[in-house]
């Protein structure tokens, strides 16, 4: 890939170290005694120059962070031209390096498959030999195996010499094939990361999808539980209005039996006070019949020869009245 050329982003950034002099200090050593006494006289000098390195650092940094949104994308494809360039030679250096690892080794591997051939050939002729015995009856090529064992162990390495010198023939594009593997290991690599971010996405969508049901079934509910306060509320408000109604109508019923009674009352009252008029009234009566018998009685003790006078009273009147009227009958 073609290499951006992109003002880097710590370009603005000061570069203070022991390693690194500033040119302030280089040029220090080169000024005269008489510049040293000049500086001795005026100590102000330093603080301005402090104060201007101050300012021009601040400039800088405007600069670095007034960066274009341009710049910005530029430094990141590189940063990741970087990163990937850097990834892809250190896989390339560990794939040569598991290689020449293998190569120096392969001796040993060799030797490790030889070793387990030769225990796989004899267990197998272990066995052969152990039905031979029970069937009594052997092939030619059996026998010779059973002679000549050391002969197919030296055709076998035979055999692996001349496929290695093969191989050893051939391999003269080892490099390419480290660059085809560092490559293919890379996509495979992409392919698993674009796997894993679609099946996040996949869950994302899945858990949006699950938090929408529940959403929806929460509505529901708060509207089913809505309704019900409303039908509660008009419940409670005729229980209300019935309950006023009643107490109205027990409060009519109240105030109608003690207004009876206060009729029933003064009624009475009014008979009470009206007999104790009559009996007042006979009450006089009585006495004064009874003054007027003390009265007779005490003429007759004075006049006892004088014939009594018989008095009739208007009772006593009518009486005689109701005989008259009654005795023609």
């Amino acid at each position: 890939m073609a290499a951006l050329i992109v003002q880097s982003r710590f370009a603005g950034l000061n570069i203070e170290d022991d390693d690194f002099p500033t040119s302030s200090s280089v040029q220090k050593p080169k000024k005269t005694k008489v510049e040293n006494n000049k500086k001795c006289e005026v100590p102000k000098k330093p603080k301005a120059n402090g104060n201007k390195s101050q300012n021009a650092n601040k400039k800088k940094k405007q600069k670095a962070n007034g960066a274009t949104p341009e710049q910005w994308e530029q430094w990141k494809e590189k940063d990741v031209e970087l990163v990937d360039g850097n990834f892809e030679t250190e896989l390339q250096q560990a794939i040569l390096l598991s290689k020449l690892d293998y190569e120096e080794k392969k001796d040993v591997y060799k030797q490790l498959k030889k070793d387990a051939q030769m225990e796989k050939k004899t267990e197998s002729i272990r066995v052969n030999n152990k039905k031979m015995k029970k069937k009594n009856v052997m092939s030619l090529d059996q026998f010779n195996g059973m002679v000549n064992p050391a002969e197919d162990v030296k055709n076998i390495q035979n055999d692996e010499v001349a496929e290695e010198e093969k191989c050893i023939n051939k391999d003269t594009e080892f490099f390419e094939r480290i660059k085809d593997d560092t490559k293919n290991e890379l996509l495979r690599e992409k392919i698993i990361d674009r796997i894993k971010n679609q099946n996040n996405a996949s869950d994302e969508v899945l858990t949006r999808v699950q938090f929408a049901d529940a959403l929806d079934k929460k509505n529901q509910e708060i509207a089913a539980l809505r309704e019900e306060l409303v039908t509660l509320k008009k419940e409670l408000h005729t229980v209300k209005t019935r309950n006023k109604k009643l107490c109205n109508i027990l409060g009519q019923g109240e105030m109608k039996d003690k207004a009876e009674l206060l009729i029933d009352v003064e009624r009475l009252h009014s008979v009470n006070s009206e007999l104790t008029a009559e009996l007042a009234s006979l009450h006089s009566d009585l006495e004064k019949e009874r003054s007027r018998n003390t009265d007779t009685k005490s003429r007759d003790k004075k006049y006892p020869n004088k014939k009594k006078s018989i008095r009739f009273d208007v009772s006593s009147e009518a009486l005689v009245t109701k005989e008259a009227g009654c005795g023609p009958e």
